[in-house]
């Protein structure tokens, strides 16, 4: 399970930038480099372009150090979600607006965390969490639900695979906009029902699923991911 996560996690990095960018790309509010596409591949090369085949990488110590505390907590506490999502939620909010500074003058990610936990501490991080708590609970109730549903039993791996893949996309498409709200949420550091209306009001419906295609990429590729390491490791252990 740790090797599959680290693989993926570092695989899916790039498109976890673009999935970002995607989301965030309209919040003008601060320093960012403004991409002009919302267009994956366009997205992509205006990255290298301006940055070099690094900056799909970038911020990428702030979700590896993420994922290692993830890893931890899973094996000390495996029960205790809530604990789990209180210590990492800060993590993710800071990767969030470290993405959102121009990469040609940004500071560092230690320079960047030390600037704004000495100006704002550490609450504001916080921006977000209820509706990410929320998001949480209500995605994994109705992923495991839509997962028995369409269980077939004595079914092929490739059935399975194809089943929990079904569940995940129909999961994601019913619980993205709240997804979409809390990174926003996040990015601004604000009231989440101000950003939801001042999004709505901006860009409708549609802006709602800003950046759904890359999420929806980058859950496939971590299923298949997923799905590849699991069938190594039984053929390792046979």
């Amino acid at each position: 399970m740790v090797l599959e996560n680290w693989i993926s996690h570092f695989l899916t990095a790039p498109f976890v930038r673009i999935q970002q960018t995607q989301q965030l790309q309209q919040q003008h509010k601060y320093p960012l480099l403004i991409f002009t596409s919302q267009d994956i591949f366009d997205i992509f090369l205006e990255i290298l372009s301006n940055e070099g085949l690094g900056g799909l990488w970038r911020g990428y110590s702030v979700a590896a150090l993420e994922h290692t505390i993830d890893s931890s907590l899973r094996f000390m506490m495996p029960n205790s979600i809530l604990i789990r999502e209180t210590l990492l939620f800060p993590l993710n909010s800071f990767h969030c607006r470290y993405l959102l500074l121009n990469s040609a003058t940004s500071p560092s990610v230690a320079e960047y965390a030390k600037q704004h936990l000495d100006s704002t501490g550490i609450l504001p991080f916080y921006h977000g969490f209820p509706t990410h708590l929320l998001t949480r609970y209500l995605y994994t109730k109705t992923h495991r639900k839509l997962n028995r549903f369409m269980d077939i039993p004595n079914s092929s791996v490739a059935t399975k695979f194809i089943q929990h893949t079904a569940a995940t996309v129909i999961t994601s498409i019913l619980f993205y906009p709240l997804q979409l709200i809390t990174k926003l949420t996040q990015a601004k550091q604000s009231n989440v029902l101000a950003v939801a209306h001042d999004h709505y009001s901006q860009f409708g419906i549609e802006g709602f699923y800003f950046g759904f295609s890359s999420t929806l990429l980058v859950l496939l590729m971590k299923n298949v991911i997923a799905n590849g390491v699991q069938q190594l490791e039984t053929r390792l252990k046979g």
